[in-house]
């Protein structure tokens, strides 16, 4: 695989006017160096500051991925003079198959951007749509590309992004992309959304086999409920029926007339019996009445006989006539004493008779209430209709029960279920294994291609003349030493971390043409002007120059650094003029 980058047609982008300025990228085996010069300002040297040099790195970066390498917004691309019309194209090989890339912006709005395979128009509907086809085409992103084709000093360093965000551009998005571990992210996102997908299925298939149990449950309960009700239906119509039978048993085994006749006679007997009751009790009440008399007459006569007042016990002189008195009071008493006791001897014995009628009576009584026997007799023929149709009625359950048995129900199969939840749980342990950083597949992979990498780190520290020991681990994260101590990226000085910064981009870029292949161009701006003294830029810039004609590549340099007028193979002068920028060759 190899990707060739021919060249690139700038109008009306930042400085550039609106006549096309067109750079060739491919000149195999040749390292270029870009140079300045601002006819407006003649004190500005061969630097050139401001000139539209970065600008070329700018516009091949923007034309790929829709954003420049600077940090520039894209309305500010457009070339603030004319303020409209700009457009950049850039003409590249992937794989020997040409394709072309056109974007333009009108003013502030009116972005396009066309995509051509060769002469075929392959352009998707949306912009994001097509930027995401130039970057499948490509192999690699952006923030990969900024760090190994177009690398600028000014661009925020590898090792100072963070480790890990979902946000901003980070180490291990870059490294994952470096080491293709990224294809298992972008797999394990992929599977992630299945698994996500296959639980909402797994949640509704289980919901439904929740409804259906219910539905099983419920129907079952309605049988029960209703073979239930079966059962009290028939208890009940036997037990009505066997109260009617008694009740009219009742009736048709009694001669009601005759009873009706005993209980108005037991009724006249009780009545008199509790007369001669009330007579008897009165009777008594007198008879004891008499005879505490007496025993009161018989007290004052034993007093008065002892010459004693039987009142105050004091001598009583004139007794005779008080014991006459007191002795024709007792035999009044006595008689009338005799009299009670006739008396009551007659009630008692009528009291005796009446009751002897009463028990007798009672005893020829089969019914006790009259009233009741009554009221039966007057519903006698409404309880022969109504056993009647107790004897003919069908218990009104049983169809109800017949068509409950009818239903059938969908079969409750767990099969589909088990078979979904077996499936999810063999993707996420796939997914752990996609994602967690100690999984085989991951390390596998870190395993074949960290030696490589940490190789060339440390050849390329070794040619800018950093003593530091780097090396990636397999936690995908970078480890600085010297001398056993380990150390931070901010530890360093500033021109340790750009040394460090440019051996990293190189080793990047020998990492990715590892795998994508062959990449013609590589494009350093001022990436040699931090960090490296006379003698580290005059190795740096032979490494490149060997570099370029070893690997037959296109190298541009742009760098401020006088020594370096001469160091490469051609100069590229960028002139500005009456505020637009021109190419010089």
């Amino acid at each position: 695989m190899s990707i060739v980058f021919k060249k690139i047609t700038i109008k009306n982008f930042l400085s550039y006017g609106k006549k096309p300025t067109i750079v060739e990228l491919d000149r195999p085996g040749r390292t270029t160096f870009i140079v300045g010069k601002d006819l407006d300002d003649v004190s500005a040297g061969t630097a050139g500051n401001g000139c539209g040099k970065t600008a070329i790195l700018n516009a091949l970066v923007f034309a790929l991925y829709d954003k420049p390498l600077s940090n520039i917004s894209k309305e500010s691309l457009v070339n603030n003079v004319n303020r409209k019309d700009m457009e950049v194209t850039i003409e590249f090989e992937k794989d020997g198959q040409p394709y072309t890339v056109r974007r333009a912006r009108k003013g502030k709005t009116g972005a396009t951007v066309f995509l051509w395979e060769g002469t075929k128009d392959i352009t998707p509907d949306a912009i994001k749509f097509t930027n995401h086809k130039i970057e499948e085409i490509i192999g690699f992103p952006y923030e990969l590309f900024a760090r190994v084709v177009a690398y600028s000093a000014n661009n925020k360093s590898f090792l100072e992004l963070p480790t890990s965000s979902k946000q901003y551009a980070n180490q291990r998005d870059i490294v994952e992309e470096l080491f293709e571990l990224k294809v298992l992210t972008e797999r394990a996102e992929e599977l992630g959304g299945w698994i996500r997908e296959a639980k909402k299925d797994f949640k509704l298939q289980q919901s439904h086999i929740e409804q259906l149990k219910g539905e099983h449950e419920r129907h079952k309960r309605l049988i029960v409920s209703t073979k239930t009700r079966i059962k009290e239906w028939d208890t009940e119509t036997v037990i009505e029926k066997e109260t009617i039978k008694k009740k009219l048993a009742q009736i048709e085994g009694i001669d009601i007339d005759k009873e009706r006749q005993l209980h108005e006679v037991l009724d006249t007997y009780t009545a008199s019996l509790k007369e001669h009751q009330a007579e008897q009790r009165q009777i008594e009440r007198s008879v004891g009445t008499n005879v505490k008399a007496r025993k009161k007459r018989e007290g004052e006569l034993e007093q008065l006989r002892a010459a004693k007042c039987p009142y105050c016990e004091q001598t009583y002189h004139n007794n005779e006539m008080k014991i006459l008195e007191v002795e024709a009071s007792m035999s009044d008493l006595a008689a009338e004493m005799t009299t009670l006791e006739n008396q009551l001897m007659e009630i008692d014995e009528k009291v005796g008779q009446m009751g002897q009628m009463v028990g007798e009576t009672a005893a020829k009584i089969e019914v006790s209430n009259i009233k009741e026997l009554i009221a039966i007799r007057g519903k006698q023929d409404q309880y022969k209709d109504r056993l009647k149709h107790l004897g003919e009625a069908t218990n009104p359950h049983i169809a109800a029960l017949e068509e409950l048995e009818k239903v059938k129900l969908d079969k409750i199969d767990t099969d589909q279920i088990d078979d979904m939840e077996a499936e999810i749980r063999h993707q996420e342990f796939l997914l752990k294994g996609l994602t967690k950083n100690d999984s085989f597949m991951r390390k596998k992979l870190l395993n074949k291609k960290i030696p490589y990498l940490n190789k060339r780190l440390g050849k390329y520290l070794g040619v800018v003349g950093l003593p530091h020991s780097v090396r990636f681990t397999e936690e995908m994260t970078v480890k600085i030493s010297r001398f056993g101590r380990t150390l931070d990226f901010g530890n360093l000085s500033n021109g340790q971390q750009a040394r460090l910064n440019f051996a990293l981009s190189l080793s990047f870029k020998d990492m990715l043409e590892s795998i994508h292949g062959n990449i013609n161009i590589f494009m350093l701006d001022e990436v040699l002007d931090v960090g490296l003294d006379a003698v580290g830029v005059q190795a740096a810039s032979k490494h490149l120059k060997n570099m370029a004609r070893d690997a037959n590549k296109s190298m541009y340099i742009i760098s401020h650094k006088e020594e370096l007028s001469n160091a490469f193979d051609s100069k590229m002068k960028v002139v500005m003029s009456k505020g637009f920028s021109h190419i010089e060759e």
